[in-house]
Order: C-alpha cells, then structure tokens, then sequence
C-alpha cells in the first residue's frame, strides 16, 4: 500500500524507552497532550506512543461499506483493510525506524470507530499483541456476523473492551444496540480463544474520552489478564 495514499494523516510520537511497548492510538481530532496527560495519571508504566489523527473517520477505520446511519451525512467507506496494511508495512516501521524504537509488543488502540478498527485488526494481522476497544462502534451493521463468521488470525490475543454504561439509552436505534452488540461479541472472541476483559463507564459514549482511553492502555500496560 503506497503511503501517498494516507498522505492527509497526521501523528505525533512519544518514546519513552526503545524497548517499551509501542502503544498506536487511532484519534478523531488532535487530543495528544490531555491523552499523555491522563496515561501518566493512570500508569507507572513505561511505553512509546504513537498518536495518529486527521483521518477520514468514516473510511478509514470500518472495515467494509454500508450506508450512514445518520441523516446527511456520508456513507461509511469501508477502507479498513487498506489503512490497516498501511498501518503496520509503512506507518509503524517508519516511526520505528526513524525513533529507534524496537518494541516487540505493539497494542491498537482507538474509541468509537477506532474502537471498532481496532477489534477489526486481530481478523487481518498478527502485529498486534494486545487491543483496546473503549466504547468502540460494535453495533456496526452484521458486525457481529462478521466475528462470528471469520477466524481470528491473532490466536490468543488479549483484548480489554469498555463501554458507557448509558451508551444503550441512545435515540437511534441502531446505536442503542452497542451493549447488546458488545456483550454478544465478547463471547464470540473468547470462544476464538481470546482472553477478553470488559467492564462499564460511567455515562454516555460522548464523555470522558481521554480519561476511558487512558484506562483501557493503563489495563493493557498493567497486564491484568
């Protein structure tokens, strides 16, 4: 995949140690400080960070086309499996080799639609060790279908996925199927093989997003499976 391709993204880095666990989070809009800010609130632990953003949201990150679910708005591209080959053969060795970072442990990371990607990687890539979903968009249309129907390539992975516990009450009904969603599909990856973590935030799925996010690394960093 040529990386011209993804040339409108935008990054930032933060290495800690060249050893330590390079975490990749996938972010809607530039939060990079207050992210930072809120893994070292949660953690003691060392890592790299590698913060991309600026991304065609609805393209980039769901892993096949379906209509929006949302009036005006476009439709969902479905262009996962190209960010993702661009992600892990360009993107990351890049920033690896340019920051001398030699992590063998790499996680994914992402909220929302990220959230939703990052759990889409284990189907099409054994780069990644450990994956966090935080409110990810699991009530994308025969998402479930698509877990249940498709072999994990990266056997044993570990997974944390969290939700906002008001996430459920949402007033389009297709999004108000995310905890029923999730819940379902944390089944289907243990039955893979999958060491799966869950747990509930408070609130809805718009509060709190560094914090949720800082939490879900935090548990990953920890490794408190």
């Amino acid at each position: 995949m040529s990386s011209s391709e993804f040339d409108y993204i935008k990054y930032k880095v933060y290495k800690n140690d060249e050893k330590a666990p390079l975490i990749v989070v996938n972010s809607f809009e530039d939060e990079y400080e207050n992210l930072h800010i809120e893994i070292k609130k949660s953690t003691t632990k060392v890592f790299n960070l590698l913060y991309i953003y600026n991304l065609n949201w609805n393209d980039d990150l769901t892993p096949y086309q379906v209509e929006s679910i949302f009036k005006n708005e476009k439709d969902f591209g479905g262009n996962a499996k190209s960010y993702l080959d661009f992600l892990v053969n360009n993107l990351i060795p890049k920033i690896k080799n340019e920051k001398n970072i030699n992590s063998e442990e790499n996680y994914l990371v992402g909220y929302s639609l990220a959230g939703l990607f990052s759990l889409y990687s284990i189907f099409e890539t054994t780069y990644f060790n450990k994956i966090a979903s935080i409110s990810g968009s699991l009530w994308y249309p025969n998402f479930d279908s698509f877990v249940k129907n498709s072999g994990v390539l990266q056997a044993f992975c570990k997974i944390y996925l969290s939700l906002g516990d008001k996430e459920k009450h949402a007033k389009n009904k297709i999004l108000a199927s995310v905890e029923d969603k999730t819940l379902e599909i944390m089944e289907l990856l243990k039955d893979k093989g999958n060491d799966v973590y869950f747990e509930f935030n408070e609130g809805n799925h718009f509060q709190n997003v560094n914090e949720r996010t800082a939490k879900g690394i935090a548990y990953l960093l920890e490794d408190n499976f």
